[in-house]
């Protein structure tokens, strides 16, 4: 049989595609993940929790508060958040995001304002206190408000991944100012070549009061 160069050319360059493709859906899938369901996992919750979409929009129906979120208007990655304040449990909110005179908004990008932040997401309502998500990678952040106050109580960054919330106890993992070397971060040379290390510690945080924050053990990472 004759060898066609051309074919074997062809064949070649499809399968290269294929590949390509299945590893930038792999990728986009991871990255998706990443940038929008990092939510806060609570252990031992008694909250009785109602998620669901509706009219493009994400709606988080809780005992006190009805949260919708849209996606940024102008395609910017994050969402828009919107908190609606319920009379009582049992009052029913349209999944509509429409802002109202006694609703607390937190708009996803703007040029200037508090309340003004980019790449963000609804991770979690406490009591009282709403947590949001910030980022589109590994490392991020992420703001708790006092709704009472309607007001930001505190903000830090962390590292996707652990992200567990127990009573009122945050447990994450934060960048710290020190710089890895080979006494404290075993595999410094290979994460350096891949593109840097970072040295992060393990915090627990009472999101009631943020001014309590321990860190709890050390590790070193590889920074993206």
């Amino acid at each position: 049989m004759k060898y066609n160069k051309g074919f074997a050319m062809v064949a070649l360059a499809s399968v290269i595609a294929g590949i390509l493709v299945v590893s930038g859906g792999v990728y986009w899938l991871k990255q998706n993940n990443i940038n929008r369901e990092n939510k806060i996992k609570e252990l031992n919750s008694k909250e009785v929790f109602n998620d669901f979409t509706l009219n493009g929009n994400n709606c988080y129906d809780r005992s006190k508060y009805f949260i919708i979120t849209r996606a940024d208007l102008s395609g910017n990655a994050g969402d828009d958040i919107l908190v609606k304040f319920k009379i009582n449990k049992q009052q029913k909110i349209d999944c509509d995001y429409k802002v109202g005179e006694d609703d607390f908004e937190i708009k996803n990008s703007c040029t200037d304002g508090l309340n003004c932040y980019r790449a963000q997401h609804f991770s979690y309502i406490k009591d009282n206190l709403l947590i949001i998500d910030e980022g589109t990678g590994t490392s991020r952040s992420f703001i708790i408000y006092d709704l009472d106050k309607r007001e930001k109580l505190f903000s830090d960054n962390y590292s996707a991944g652990l992200f567990e919330l127990k009573e009122n106890i945050l447990n994450y993992w934060r960048k710290t100012n020190d710089i890895p070397n080979k006494e404290n971060c075993s595999r410094v040379e290979e994460y350096m070549k891949m593109g840097g290390a970072k040295i992060e510690g393990k915090i627990t945080l009472d999101i009631s009061n943020p001014t309590d924050r321990k860190f709890e053990g050390f590790r070193c990472s590889y920074a993206e």
